[in-house]
């Protein structure tokens, strides 16, 4: 049943060919760098996250003074992961949406049109006019 899953994950990544991809990333620059902080500031919220559950468990076990900024400090991470979540999610769905419209776009240069003229007709390819 996974290597079902792991075929729809392949076929969909590779439903955008490489010119489509390199197009998306040059009317997107920064989001393959805005992704990777998303991906980093997430592992580190959730980090520090876990490192402070602990002092917050160790702290009602008796065995530990409380400090002054722990449950700020958690706050502030359980906070920030749903936001990065959020613009995480955001990003990947405006990138697969700008995917989709290129490659729409591709395939409406390739649609074929006839120039009627009087000595016959002519077809070509939208993208050559």
């Amino acid at each position: 049943h996974l290597s079902n899953n792991a075929d729809e994950i392949d076929q969909n990544e590779t439903m955008f060919t490489q010119k489509q991809i390199l197009k998306e990333e040059t009317e997107a620059p920064f989001r393959k760098v805005r992704i990777f902080f998303y991906i980093s500031l997430l592992a580190a919220a959730g980090l520090g996250s876990l490192i402070i559950i602990t002092k917050v468990l160790a702290l009602l076990s008796q065995s530990r003074t409380p400090d002054n900024d722990m449950f700020v400090n958690l706050g502030i991470n359980l906070g920030g992961i749903p936001v990065l979540a959020y613009l995480w999610k955001r990003d990947l769905d405006k990138q697969k949406g700008l995917l989709e419209r290129i490659q729409k776009g591709g395939s409406l240069a390739g649609l074929k049109i006839k120039l009627l003229e009087s000595a016959g007709a002519l077809t070509l390819k939208l993208s050559d006019l």
